[in-house]
């Protein structure tokens, strides 16, 4: 591929029974204005709806642009991670954006604004903005689903999203080679705060303030999946122990704080991860966050906060 043909960025769509939506996500998608070339790849996940035909109907229509990727099996239920294994070894960009099937973006130019930033902003890490949340199929409605450090547009950091997962994946614009030179992780959920973190411990994120996706709510969601909801608590543990592995220095204690919290749930709830030693889990919570034991765990996370943010958060 030549630099004349190479794309600038590569869109990454992940697709799962979405023939409700998938439409409005690719034309998000093939209808924005840019004045670099960029490709779209749309992984369905072995789909049992219209949603691969779908996808199809737009390859016919956009062949320069439109990339799909179709699975017999459902890789997500195996614990294959999908972007990593089917869709990393075929990019070739600068940029690497995402968007979900259910998900979709409202603002043609937001490739190009995200673009121009990080070209002129080298220092950053990745760029995001701000979301419209549609909640569907009695979803309840939270007054603010994303709790942002700072109101506008910002600069971020680790602490910032270790404290509040605000950037959202249909947001998300990185640099590839960080993307993809990421650690792999065991957690099947939540990839997208460990991604972030990961980023976030290699330098600084900007977040636009302007709402340029339409993010939804609704039970279809892999957060609604009952099999899903049984690996959370265990899943989120793997995945604050892999954080600890990268995370800066000034920021490691709050990391074992976390830990300390899903290994005290784990305990109370052995059925959630039985092979888990409840012994590891007893000694770990303990030196992780001894103050637990003495009631006294938020005056120590307050003095945590504390010294991280002195020391740079």
């Amino acid at each position: 591929m030549n630099e004349q043909t190479k794309p600038k960025v590569s869109v990454i769509i992940l697709a799962y029974n979405h023939e409700k939506y998938i439409r409005e996500t690719l034309e998000g998608a093939v209808r924005q204005q840019t004045d670099f070339p960029f490709d779209v790849y749309v992984h369905d996940d072995a789909s049992r709806d219209e949603t691969p035909n779908i996808i199809r109907e737009y390859q016919d229509r956009y062949p320069h642009l439109i990339k799909p990727i179709f699975q017999k099996e459902n890789q997500l239920m195996k614990g294959v991670k999908i972007s990593q294994k089917f869709v990393f070894p075929l990019l070739d960009c600068d940029y690497i954006a995402f968007c979900e099937g259910d998900d979709y973006w409202s603002d043609p130019k937001k490739l190009s604004r995200q673009v121009a930033f990080l070209e002129e902003n080298p220092e950053y890490v990745y760029c995001a903005h701000d979301v419209e949340m549609i909640y569907e199929d009695g979803m309840a409605v939270k007054e603010v689903f994303y709790k942002k450090p700072h109101e506008g547009s910002f600069s971020f950091t680790f602490l910032d999203q270790y404290l509040s997962h605000f950037a959202s994946t249909p947001t998300l614009m990185v640099r590839s080679a960080l993307m993809i030179g990421a650690p792999d992780h065991e957690s099947v959920v939540s990839g997208d705060l460990y991604y972030n973190l990961y980023f976030l411990s290699k330098g600084k994120g900007y977040y636009l303030e302007d709402k340029m996706v339409v993010k939804r709510r609704n039970k279809g969601g892999i957060t609604g999946n009952s099999e899903y909801r049984k690996k959370v608590a265990k899943g989120t543990y793997l995945l604050w122990k892999e954080v600890l592995m990268f995370a800066p220095k000034e920021y490691r204690a709050l990391v074992r704080f976390k830990v300390a919290e899903y290994q005290r749930q784990l305990l109370k709830n052995r059925s959630l991860a039985p092979e888990i030693s409840g012994w590891e889990l007893l000694v770990g919570a303990f030196r992780n966050n001894p103050w637990w034991f003495i009631g006294q765990s938020e005056a120590f996370r307050a003095r945590l906060l504390r010294k991280a943010r002195s020391m740079g958060g």
